[in-house]
């Protein structure tokens, strides 16, 4: 959980050394450029999610030659993706701020942070393969070195090149691009040490069935993240229309949501790997034991996240922004902020799962529900109650996430045989 909280306060101190300066519309420019890297990057995210449902089962049936496999594939694959993501900047970024519509001076703005953080996309992609791949291992503390450095290169960074060196926007920019090379390079001495030595041959890794297997998956899930983030990106498209205030505001409360959201999935990266290792080991008892205990804690610090956001909001949003404009509009949308957590908790904790067993076709069919039912909500419910009405469609998105995998959730019991094996009570 350490780890993952690491991440969003990446973007609270992204803000907050913007904030600081007082100008409106950067707060929502650097937004709206995150939300953009969070598309086209976490599009392909199924290199972190596939590698470590893979890596966990292939743990659980204490098959080192896999494991170590799985990792130089999935490596292999993640940088030719993030070479053309490189290749294909101009028309992505195009596109990007078509969608956006946004108004002249938050493009300027949103367009100078984009071409220059595109350039960490090869180490983004390959960072993803080996934090999941540490996931699957459950090898947690090296996964929090990498988030550390990731994110503390990355604040240190914002404060000596926007504090220091007043670089505003190119410099929150720069920050990240740094941080993503610095944690490659760290990420890679990891994997190199930690990777059973085993010998892979090419047949091996050019496995056809292992690959299409791959393939399948991956697709699935990068289907499922494209719902995921334009859920979203629309969310800020819409609060954009609503005004560059309420964008700012919202924006500002998105880091509450999002400083839960990665705290929480915590648990889930628990569920990852230790589900996953049950499913290798085809021990439904230990399946049920893991999932529930780690969904507990899950669902009691989800509470407790939304109790400290309601007792500490205001002082947060305020050291977020010295605007107060966008400081009174926040504090109006607090509520919804606090009430995210306890709705979300079993959204996570169901990914985790479900990414554990590789359930790719029921992960795309669950999320295009959800995104269905977002939107349905956007269009009834922004005309009649704006903001408010936004918000409520979030949560509902949320809410519905959750019903729609567990109602896929048998399949994964059906799978495994109804007691362990000999050899599976033996190996744990």
């Amino acid at each position: 959980m350490l780890s993952n909280v690491s991440e969003p306060l990446l973007g609270l101190v992204d803000t907050m050394v913007i904030g600081q300066l007082g100008e409106e519309g950067l707060i929502g420019a650097i937004s709206i450029g995150a939300i953009i890297f969070s598309f086209l990057f976490w599009a392909f995210g199924f290199l972190r999610l596939s590698t470590a449902g893979f890596v966990a089962q292939a743990n659980g049936a204490r098959d080192q030659v896999e494991i170590s496999a799985v990792l130089v594939r999935a490596m292999a694959i993640a940088f030719v993706i993030g070479l053309l993501i490189l290749a294909c900047q101009g028309w992505s970024r195009t596109l990007a701020f078509w969608w956006f519509s946004l108004q002249p001076s938050l493009e300027q703005q949103a367009t100078v942070y984009y071409d220059i953080r595109i350039w960490s996309a090869p180490a983004a992609m390959v960072t993803y393969v080996v934090l999941g791949w540490l996931v699957g291992m459950q090898k947690t503390v090296y996964v929090m070195i990498l988030q550390l450095t990731l994110n503390g290169t990355n604040i240190i960074l914002d404060i000596v090149f926007v504090t220091w060196f007043g670089w505003a926007v190119e410099g929150v920019a720069y920050a990240t691009l740094i941080a993503q090379w610095v944690t490659l390079v760290l990420s890679l001495v990891l994997a190199y040490r930690l990777m059973p030595k085993v010998q892979l041959t090419k047949a091996l890794l050019l496995n056809r069935d292992k690959f299409v297997v791959l393939l399948k998956a991956n697709i699935n899930i990068m289907l499922r993240t494209l719902c995921l983030i334009f859920a979203f990106a629309d969310f800020s498209r819409q609060s954009e229309k609503l005004g560059v205030q309420v964008l700012d505001a919202n924006s500002v409360l998105l880091h509450f949501t999002s400083l839960s959201a990665y705290a929480l999935d915590g648990f889930a990266h628990a569920a990852e790997g230790l589900c996953g290792a049950a499913i290798g080991e085809k021990n439904k008892t230990k399946l049920r034991d893991a999932f529930y205990k780690t969904s507990l804690w899950c669902g009691v610090f989800s509470l407790l996240i939304a109790l400290g956001f309601w007792a500490g909001g205001p002082l947060i949003i305020d050291s977020l922004t010295t605007n107060a404009a966008i400081r009174e509009t926040a504090r109006s949308y607090l509520l919804w902020a606090v009430l995210m957590s306890p709705l979300a908790f079993a959204s996570f904790q169901l990914d985790g799962l479900f990414f554990a067993a590789t359930r790719g076709a029921e992960i795309r069919n669950a999320m295009i529900v959800s995104l269905t039912a977002y939107l349905t909500a956007v269009w009834f419910l922004l005309p009649v109650f704006g903001n408010h009405g936004l918000w409520i469609s979030l949560a509902i998105f949320m809410v519905v996430r959750a019903a729609t995998l567990a109602f896929y959730y048998p399949r994964i019991e059906a799978s495994i045989s109804d007691a362990p094996s000999d050899g599976a009570s033996d190996k744990a």
